[in-house]
């Protein structure tokens, strides 16, 4: 496996159970050209921009079947006022495609093969339980304008990645969204496609309090979709942690996508939010939110929407916002939304547990990106 400069692994004999593959290919990739078969589309300028637009140069037969091409059709119908501009803006020919792929019991990040985009898309990048569904719903209300907009965060804006839905029916809601569209993902930077002219957003959280927000999360899930229980013992569960090599319980995935974000950096089209600050100036996170994704409403509607983005108010409303709420996924959809505090950890690890997170998190990362991971711009807790 070739080594990838933006994500320390674990080593040999190790218990991580996460697959990652290398992943050289961009979504065209073994299709043959329009005019010439035995070329690949990759040589042939007309057939990569029927691949990713709705220009009319000819289709290639290899996409004129089964479900990519109807969601690509569907994707780029001019049925709207949004969409014909949308569109006036082509899809780069050539994304900067996935190095890897990311395969555990809950996610295949493979599944972005049927991503076809639009550009001004947005993409909310993150570890889990950093902020994801608080940012989408700010994002939410951004595009519709509206405080009050029934999130959906879910449906309207699905996690591409899962694999407890079926494929072919997220990219099928997409394509009927006729407003500007967002996506969300937790895997990195190096395991999806990056295109110019899509918007992406990362956030990130301490990662002890991430720890300690993924076991409330987990303990509120009314259905099994293939997650290990964790200890009941703080000590003994954070012990996994530190050593769990899966994408959504253990330290080094965060340490992983937190590094192949910086090697992104800096990029016009990526915005780096952290939690704390988040929490510290709500106001100005939206504003830094609505001008990264080029919207702007009257000061009247930015209060309302930053007043609804609140903590208790996202609680309050969680029917509009809470993943699959009302789908009875979760023992309730308020307790989605736990505590939004940090330093979670006092009290229940001891001197031992903290010097072995130091000792993971000093291996990897300077003192500066260390600091900004756990406290983003706000002072040491």
């Amino acid at each position: 496996m070739p080594t990838n400069t933006c994500r320390p692994r674990a080593a040999p004999g190790s218990r991580a159970t996460r697959r990652v593959w290398p992943w050289a290919r961009a979504p065209w990739a073994g299709r043959t050209c329009c005019a010439t078969p035995s070329a690949p589309i990759s040589k042939c300028r007309p057939c990569i921009r029927a691949w990713v637009s709705d220009s009319p140069a000819p289709i290639p037969k290899a996409a004129r079947s089964g479900p990519t091409r109807r969601v690509r059709r569907s994707l780029f119908a001019r049925s709207s006022t949004f969409d014909a501009a949308m569109m006036e803006t082509r899809m780069s020919a050539n994304p900067e495609p996935p190095r890897r792929i990311y395969i555990d019991a809950v996610s295949d990040s493979s599944r972005w093969d049927a991503f076809v985009p639009r550009a001004g898309d947005i993409v909310v990048s993150t570890p889990p339980k950093s902020g994801t569904t608080w940012t989408q719903g700010i994002l939410a209300m951004l595009i519709a304008g509206d405080p009050e907009v029934d999130a959906q965060t879910s449906m309207k804006s699905p996690w591409i990645d899962i694999n407890i839905r079926d494929l072919d029916e997220v990219m099928a809601r997409l394509a009927a969204q006729q407003h500007r569209r967002q996506v969300k993902t937790h895997t990195p930077f190096d395991g999806i496609p990056f295109w110019p002219q899509i918007r992406y957003v990362t956030v990130y959280r301490h990662p002890i309090d991430v720890h300690f927000s993924y076991r409330k999360h987990l303990a509120n899930m009314a259905r099994d979709v293939g997650q290990t229980p964790l200890s009941e013992n703080p000590s003994e569960s954070f012990k996994e942690f530190l050593e769990e090599d899966v994408d959504h319980r253990g330290l080094g995935p965060i340490l992983d996508h937190y590094l192949c974000t910086l090697a992104r950096e800096p990029r016009e089209n990526l915005i780096r939010l952290h939690y704390a600050d988040m929490l510290r100036d709500l106001p100005s996170a939206v504003a830094s939110l609505a001008a990264h994704v080029g919207i702007a409403h009257s000061t009247e509607v930015m209060a309302a929407i930053t007043n609804a983005a609140t903590f208790a108010s996202m609680k309050a409303n969680a029917e509009r916002f809470t993943p699959s709420a009302g789908q009875g996924f979760w023992k309730a959809d308020a307790g989605f939304f736990d505590s939004a505090t940090s330093n979670k950890w006092e009290g229940q690890l001891t001197a031992g547990d903290l010097a072995a997170y130091d000792a993971k998190v000093d291996a990897v990362l300077s003192p500066e990106e260390r600091a900004w991971l756990e406290w983003g711009n706000a002072p040491r807790q």
